[in-house]
C-alpha cells in the first residue's frame, strides 16, 4: 500500500489567536483542503505581532528558523512548500531552509505571497537572495498572472518554473447577509497595525467620520501601530476590537458592509480580501500586485488610487447615498469568489504540484 507523500510546509502559527498572518490562513486551507491525501508537517517560522514581545518574540522566531533548518537538514519528508514573501527577512529565511532541501535533493514548491519585492526591482544582495530561491525551486507559485509576468521578465530563464494559483477560502453556495439598516454602512480593516498596510490613512479615515453619523469603522489586528489606533477608537464612530479572529469570521463579515486595504506596498492576493468577499463584504483596496486582478473597479469592489484616507471618505459617502450599487457590488463580490476563489479546487492544483515535483514519487 502506498503512503502519502510527507510536504514540509513554512508557515507563521496557525493558531487562530496568535497570528493575523495571511499565511497562516492560506496554509489552514491547503491543509483542510489536502489532509488525508498529504501528510503536513508545518515548520512554524516568523514572528508574532506582538510589540510587547518585541526581543522575545526575535530570539524565539530565530530559534525556530534554526530549528527548521535541521528538520530540512535531517528529517523525514518528501517536498518542501516554502511560502515566501519577496523581502529580505523572508528571503533570507526561506533561503536557509531551501539550501537544507537542495542538499538532501528534496524537490521545492516556491509559493510567494506579496513582498516589496513583487513590483519593486530588486538589486544587490535583495536580488541574490531571490535569484537564489529561484534557482532552487522546481515550482515558484505565484498569486496572479500580473506576478508571473512581472518575474517572468526578470527572470525568463525560470518562466517554465512559474505557476499561478490564486489564494483560496470556503464559499458559501448562496449569499444570505442580514438585511442592512438604511442609513449605515459598517466598515472593517482587519490585518497587521503596521505603516505598510495603510494604517495612516486608516487613521486619517476616522478622524473624517467621527461624530458624523452613517459610517462606523470597524478595526481587527495587532502591531507597533495598535497604540494609534486605541486612541482613535471612541466607541460611538470608531471601534478597535483586537485581533481579528477566523472563528469569528463569519459573524464579522455578516456585520461589515465593505473592507478596506490601503495598503502601501507588500500586498499579494490579501487572504482578508479573499475571505471578505466569499461574504459578500466590497473590497475598497489600493492596487498592488494581485489586487487588481479579483477586483474590478466598480463592479465588484473599489480600486483606490493611493492609499488616502480623503479618498476613502469619498468612497464610502457615494456608497452611502448609492446602497443599491452597495449590493450589486456585493452579490458580484460573491459570485467571482464561487467561480475564482474556492479552496477546494485552488488549493487542490498543489495535489499535481507536489506529485509532478517528486517525479511520482511514493513510498511503499
Amino acid at each position: 500500500m502506498k503512503k502519502a507523500l510527507t510536504v514540509l510546509v513554512t508557515a507563521p502559527s496557525l493558531a487562530h489567536s496568535k497570528n493575523v498572518s495571511g499565511v497562516s490562513s492560506v496554509v489552514r486551507e491547503l491543509i483542510a483542503v489536502l489532509d488525508g491525501k498529504f501528510r503536513f508537517r508545518h515548520l512554524r517560522v516568523g514572528s508574532e505581532q506582538n510589540p510587547s514581545r518585541f526581543l522575545p518574540a526575535r530570539i524565539d522566531s530565530v530559534a525556530r528558523t534554526v530549528g527548521a533548518f535541521f528538520i530540512c537538514l535531517f528529517g523525514s519528508y518528501d517536498i518542501l512548500h516554502a511560502n515566501v514573501a519577496l523581502n529580505r527577512k523572508s528571503m533570507m529565511r526561506e533561503l536557509l531552509l531551501c539550501v537544507a532541501a537542495r542538499l538532501r535533493a528534496k524537490p521545492i514548491i516556491l509559493h510567494l505571497h506579496g513582498g516589496t519585492y513583487i513590483e519593486e526591482i530588486p538589486h544587490g544582495t535583495i536580488a541574490w537572495l531571490q535569484n537564489g530561491l529561484f534557482d532552487m525551486a522546481n515550482t515558484i507559485v505565484t498569486l496572479s498572472e500580473r506576478e508571473r509576468r512581472l518575474l517572468t521578465a526578470r527572470r525568463p530563464d525560470c518562466a517554465s518554473k512559474f505557476r499561478v494559483v490564486y489564494n483560496g477560502t470556503r464559499v458559501p453556495t448562496a449569499l444570505d447577509r442580514p438585511k442592512k439598516k438604511p442609513g449605515r454602512i459598517d466598515v472593517v480593516f482587519a490585518g497587521r497595525l503596521v505603516e505598510e498596510k495603510g494604517i495612516a490613512a486608516i487613521i486619517n479615515l476616522g478622524r473624517r467620520i467621527k461624530g458624523t453619523g452613517g459610517i462606523f469603522l470597524h478595526i481587527y489586528g495587532e502591531g507597533n501601530l495598535r497604540p494609534q489606533l486605541e486612541e482613535l477608537a471612541d466607541n460611538s464612530s470608531v471601534f478597535y476590537h483586537g485581533i481579528f479572529s477566523p472563528s469569528d469570521r463569519e459573524k464579522i463579515f455578516n456585520g461589515c458592509d465593505i473592507m478596506i486595504l490601503p495598503s502601501l506596498r507588500g500586498e499579494g492576493m490579501p487572504m482578508v480580501v479573499v475571505e471578505g468577499m466569499a461574504a459578500g463584504v466590497v473590497p475598497v483596496c489600493t492596487q498592488l500586485s494581485s489586487v487588481p486582478e479579483i477586483i474590478t473597479d466598480g463592479q465588484n469592489g473599489v480600486l483606490l488610487s493611493a492609499s488616502s484616507g480623503e479618498e476613502m471618505h469619498n468612497v464610502l459617502l457615494a456608497l452611502l447615498k448609492d446602497p443599491d450599487h452597495l449590493d450589486r457590488m456585493s452579490t458580484q463580490a460573491h459570485d467571482f469568489a464561487r467561480s475564482h476563489l474556492d479552496s477546494s479546487v485552488n488549493m487542490a492544483i498543489f495535489d499535481g504540484l507536489y506529485r509532478r515535483a517528486t517525479n511520482s514519487l511514493s513510498l511503499e
